[in-house]
């Protein structure tokens, strides 16, 4: 009788109280290139919507290999897929192709045209 009551009001307590707060993931950077700004939230259940912002030349005035593609860095691990994900994005007339693994590594290439000083690139993806 108790597990009944627990079955039928348990849910409903969940229910009319209980609070689902999405996370939110960062990258830690590399020492190879700089980010201005990430954001990996999950919108949906195993669903992540990615910003991702980096100058193009680096604080120190070194411009990475982005044609070769730069290891960025680690995402952390609530929003790393389960398999390689990879994307196809455009920020401001440039191309870029990312990169995520499982282990968290986060690779971005520069697939041609021009991006000025800057790219800001949006995905979403399943994990």
């Amino acid at each position: 009788m108790a597990q009944n009551d627990i079955n039928a009001n348990g849910l409903n307590y969940a229910t009319t109280n209980g609070i689902c707060t999405p996370y939110v993931c960062t990258i830690t950077p590399t020492h190879l290139a700089d980010i201005y700004y990430s954001s990996f939230q999950e919108t949906a259940f195993g669903h992540i919507k990615v910003t991702l912002s980096f100058p193009i030349t680096g604080y120190n005035g070194s411009t990475p290999n982005w044609s070769n593609g730069v290891f960025i860095g680690t995402l952390d691990s609530l929003c790393r897929p389960t398999s390689y994900k990879n994307f196809n994005v455009s920020s401001n007339g440039g191309g870029w192709s990312v990169s995520l693994g499982p282990a968290g590594d986060v690779t971005v290439r520069s697939t041609g045209g021009n991006s000025g000083s800057s790219a800001t690139l949006y995905f979403e993806y399943d994990k």
